[in-house]
């Protein structure tokens, strides 16, 4: 099992450099888990696509989640 684990993405929509990132090391993974701070919900959107997505909210989550991830 192949897991990709990020964190402190810090982006508010995926930038160009993110989509590239995406597609060479984490869309392949068999699960793709965020430990928060993802902070736009563009950017959540674009991960929710994964097939196997887990996250939960950072501390710069908190207006962006609320209860849509737990802590």
């Amino acid at each position: 099992m192949r897991l990709a684990v990020i964190s402190d993405t810090h982006l508010d929509q995926p930038s160009a450099w993110f989509e590239r990132v995406y597609t060479r090391h984490l869309a392949s993974a068999d699960a793709l888990i965020h430990c928060g701070d993802i902070t736009g919900a563009s950017l959540l959107h674009y991960l929710m696509q994964h097939k196997n997505f887990y996250a939960v909210a950072g501390n710069m989550d908190a207006y962006l989640a609320g209860s849509d991830l737990p802590s």
